[in-house]
């Protein structure tokens, strides 16, 4: 495959990803339908979406951000070719919080160099960390 069609495939593929989750979760739970028309997505529809990932899948702030955010980007995509004529993230706010992240000691660190894995996959994780 050449390096050009990978660059192609690429964004296809993380569409696909971006629908499964609003498909297979959202949708699904909350109209009991597999799938829906582009132009019934709406500011409500929004809403209930971010309110399901942070309760219903249990998300992190930034993580429901994230979905919301890769969500938008197909929303946007819609508007520029026409698919649909107003923007649902139009009064939308959304907000990364920053999270103070906790670094591993040089004990935990030698603990986890040390330890024998079962799967040689586990161990060539742990070595690339």
């Amino acid at each position: 495959m050449s390096r050009r069609l990978l660059i192609t495939l690429h964004p296809i593929h993380l569409h696909k990803i971006r629908l499964y989750g609003v498909k297979k979760f959202h949708i699904a739970h909350q109209y009991g339908v597999s799938d829906i028309d582009i132009k019934k997505i709406d500011h409500s529809f929004i809403t209930e979406y971010d309110f399901y990932l942070r309760s219903i899948r249990k998300c992190a702030n930034n993580s429901a951000v994230k979905y919301i955010q890769n969500f938008g980007k197909i929303i946007r995509i819609c508007l520029s070719s026409g698919w649909i004529v107003t923007d649902p993230f139009a009064n939308y706010k959304r907000k990364i919080k920053i999270v103070d992240r906790v670094f591993l000691s040089q004990d935990e660190l030698q603990r986890m160099a040390d330890k024998e894995l079962a799967c040689d996959r586990l161990t060539q994780v742990r070595d690339v960390f």
